[in-house]
């Protein structure tokens, strides 16, 4: 049967955007932002004699835990996955037929791979904290003439590697999986 098929591939991925091309956008440096929030979990952890570091969620009800920092968060983020999604859009809508965004999270929400006392907790929780990283899935599809699907999600793969490299400080690939026909 002659026509177009439509192949489609899910890739998960984490980037993370340049503190610079945030920074274009924002009224107050960010760039201590994480060292502030690793600073303030610290002493929380510390003073509740936690034995682990929480996600930022967890001090949203806390009194003692200043507000200002995690509106801080919540701005940059939202940025963050503005950002993301329209240079997203501008580099690989000319690539593949079809984009689809699902499940955008800023990592500095995620539980920290850290516990305290470890060497380097605070700097690494910093790191953490800091809301440039971005998780999601992205759902790219061509149309062929062919209905030939294999390898495709490594063409996928690379290329989406390939143009968003250019523009995010780092790109993590970490799936790909070929979506079946419907």
């Amino acid at each position: 049967m002659s026509g177009l098929h439509v192949t489609r591939v899910e890739l998960s991925i984490k980037v993370a955007v340049p503190i610079a091309l945030l920074q274009k956008h924002l009224p107050a440096p960010i760039d201590k932002l994480g060292e502030q929030l690793a600073n303030e979990v610290h002493k929380q952890v510390m003073q509740h004699k936690l034995g682990y570091y929480p996600a930022l969620d967890y001090f949203k009800d806390q009194e003692t835990f200043p507000a200002y920092l995690l509106d801080a968060v919540d701005e940059v983020c939202t940025l963050a996955t503005n950002i993301v999604t329209n240079k997203i859009n501008d580099v690989l809508v000319p690539i593949f037929s079809n984009i689809k965004i699902n499940n955008i999270q800023c990592m500095a929400y995620a539980l920290p791979g850290v516990r305290p006392g470890k060497p380097n907790a605070k700097t690494t929780l910093a790191g953490h904290y800091t809301p440039n990283v971005l998780k999601l899935e992205l759902q790219v599809s061509v149309l062929q003439k062919q209905p030939r699907q294999e390898g495709f999600e490594k063409y996928a793969d690379n290329t989406v590697y390939r143009w968003l490299s250019e523009i995010f400080d780092s790109v993590e690939i970490t799936s790909a999986q070929l979506l079946k026909d419907k």
